[in-house]
């Protein structure tokens, strides 16, 4: 499989090779510690956003916006997963690739502009931000199982806790911004997928009600 650079409409890079979701990349990431790591490690680590893109490189798996795939790798994966829409997609499959001993392979030789999100327009930002971690919830339980989901849920409400707590400051300085505005409404919605999820599943097991009771019947 091999996988363009892409682009933003305005000519900004576009991450699109990452490597696969697991939990010691979430605790990087989430809580702060690849700023430990030199430039280099961090790019090599986690690719993505601390990658530069400016070379060959064979990733875990390749944004799904533009992807040349030789038919015998088709066949022998069968796709996308039908069961996945939007989100999460790519990086199923591209596990699926790897397994059967296929490479997969980003090149900056080609460029594709990528709108983004042109498939989920009617969505709203917050709407597609779930909509991602609901994909990174599952790829972590397929992989680790539950106790994987349970420490990246762990982990992402830490780092939103992080997060609100480090970019509340400016705020209260009177030098806030717009990115850390960004940076608290992300920790919030975080906030509101892991607490509302807990709530729906709690509400699933709890025991049903007890019929109330009936008083006596009483004669004509």
């Amino acid at each position: 499989m091999l996988g363009p650079r892409l682009r933003y409409p305005d000519g900004r890079p576009q991450p699109s090779a990452f490597r696969f979701t697991a939990v010691h990349r979430l605790a990087l990431e989430e809580l702060g510690l690849y700023k430990l790591m030199n430039r280099a490690r961090r790019a090599k680590a986690l690719l993505g956003g601390y990658w530069q893109h400016d070379h060959e490189h064979e990733p875990d798996w390749l944004k799904g916006a533009c992807l040349l795939v030789r038919r015998e790798v088709f066949e022998a994966t069968g796709g996308f997963d039908p069961a996945i829409f939007l989100y999460g997609e790519e990086e199923e499959w591209s596990r699926r690739i790897k397994a059967k001993g296929f490479t997969l392979l980003y090149t900056p030789e080609a460029e594709v502009v990528h709108l983004g999100h042109g498939s989920q327009r009617h969505l709203s930002e917050s709407s597609r931000f779930r909509r991602c971690l609901r994909s990174a919830d599952r790829l972590l339980a397929a992989r680790g199982g539950r106790a994987a989901a349970w420490a990246g849920s762990v982990l992402r409400i830490a780092g939103a806790a992080l997060k609100v707590t480090l970019f509340s400051l400016p705020r209260a300085w009177g030098r806030d911004s717009s990115y850390a505005r960004e940076v608290r409404w992300r920790a919030r919605v975080v906030f509101g997928h892991y607490f509302r999820a807990r709530l729906r599943r709690a509400g699933e097991t709890a025991p049903p009600a007890a019929p109330r009771a009936l008083g006596p019947s009483r004669s004509a």
